[in-house]
């Protein structure tokens, strides 16, 4: 299987800091692996889920706790051979070896994730062989959630990446125990975990390209892209969301329903929802206890007015975001981004100036409504760009600029 994007993640971490052009530049970031060589997801709360899917006692449960241990401790030594090894490849790149860089910091990965795989496999099975007959037939549904906790966070789509059932959970928990909405729900993990299974048939079956530069299969609009029937996967996990979101809505009624898409978008796209430096300072100045009635008139003015004008520049921010992933030819997990003198204006540009602006709007009301004091009890104003600007992390493992 190819495996540009935990390559890409790899020579991240191997490369060091480069200074800020000034001219427009090119920034490859890796947001999520494409295949076996992410990090594993599995978590003590991901072994008590399948605990409760299987109605384990409490006897079975601590065993499973004890097991879970056991894996994370074989896991935190696959780590730590795997920094081992990729101190190796640096120190060999110090001293100008850097002929084989990719194939060898691909076989790292792999060591890695196979090591890892192989746990896996030992935990779950170790689990599976202390089930009763009758928690043996509800297996299946453990299966599918494994799966989807293991790839569901590789698809190229955001919103595809939220786990509905969680959502559910999460944002209307006593919805959960509807037979409608259940079976809704099943239906929706019937299709993701087939398109999850076609998937990784299909990643497994891409083939290695000759020669290093791999992520050049990304740009090259004369090659072949081995990535478009993983991408189109990832856009009907997405629709499968969508769609069950929508039959949701038919058991749990119109404001459930639009409280529920609301935070499937904002886990979807996180950045575009969280509140800016203005936003929180005027959530505070709402808290303060001793404003008159003229003032939390006026604060509750402007919080109303903003919110519905920064709803609509999300609600728009999201929409380009969204054009801008099903137009998107790159690998699962890789993006690039163009930075500098000469930026390229999107979606995501736009809302940033946009709520710029409702952020100065915001702070000037704040001054003509609060006193001094008042205004010196608020949190710090962040010095944080536009909400909407890429920010490359260039001595990190995140990302690294490729031209100048």
């Amino acid at each position: 299987m190819l495996r540009a994007a935990a390559i890409v993640a790899l020579a991240c971490t191997l490369l060091p800091p480069l200074a800020l052009a000034q001219e427009r530049s090119v920034v490859m970031t890796r947001g999520v692996s494409m295949g076996g060589a992410g990090p594993s997801r599995l978590s003590l709360e991901s072994v008590e889920r399948y605990a409760g899917y299987l109605e384990l006692d409490e006897t079975q449960r601590d065993i499973a706790r004890t097991l879970f241990e056991d894996f994370r401790s074989g896991r935190v030594a696959a780590d730590d051979a795997f920094r081992a090894a990729i101190e190796r490849v640096r120190e060999d790149m110090d001293e100008g070896q850097i002929e084989h860089l990719l194939g060898r910091m691909a076989e790292v990965s792999d060591a890695r994730a196979s090591a890892i795989n192989e746990l896996e496999s030992m935990l779950l099975g170790d689990l599976r062989a202390m089930l009763t007959p009758e928690q043996d037939e509800r297996w299946p549904r453990v299966e599918r959630r494994y799966r989807r906790d293991k790839s569901l966070g590789e698809a190229s789509r955001a919103l595809a990446r939220v786990d509905i059932e969680d959502l559910l959970h999460e944002v209307h928990p006593d919805a959960a125990g509807d037979s409608d909405a259940a079976e809704i729900l099943r239906q929706w993990e019937l299709r993701v975990d087939a398109a999850l299974q076609e998937r990784a048939r299909r990643a497994e079956a891409i083939e290695e390209p000759e020669g290093d530069m791999l992520i050049m299969l990304a740009v090259d609009d004369g090659a072949d892209d081995p990535f478009a029937q993983l991408r189109a996967i990832d856009a009907r996990i997405e629709a499968s969301g969508e769609s069950t979101l929508r039959a949701l809505a038919g058991v749990l009624g119109d404001e459930p329903a639009a409280a529920l898409r609301t935070a499937w978008l904002e886990r979807g796209f996180p950045r575009v929802y969280r509140p800016t430096s203005a936003e929180r300072r005027l959530e505070a100045a709402l808290a303060i206890e001793d404003l008159d009635d003229a003032q939390r008139s006026d604060l509750v003015a402007l919080r109303d007015r903003h919110v519905h004008e920064a709803d609509a520049i999300r609600a728009t921010w999201v929409a380009g975001e969204r054009e801008e992933e099903a137009e998107s030819t790159m690998p699962p997990g890789v993006q690039i981004h163009f930075v500098g003198e000469g930026e390229e204006e999107t979606a995501r540009s736009r809302a940033g100036d946009s709520l710029a602006g409702l952020d100065r709007r915001i702070e000037d009301r704040l001054a003509a409504i609060l006193s001094a004091a008042q205004l010196e009890g608020l949190p710090a104003a962040d010095n944080e760009p536009a909400p909407g600007v890429f920010v490359p992390q260039i001595s990190g493992s995140r990302g690294v600029r490729i031209g100048g």
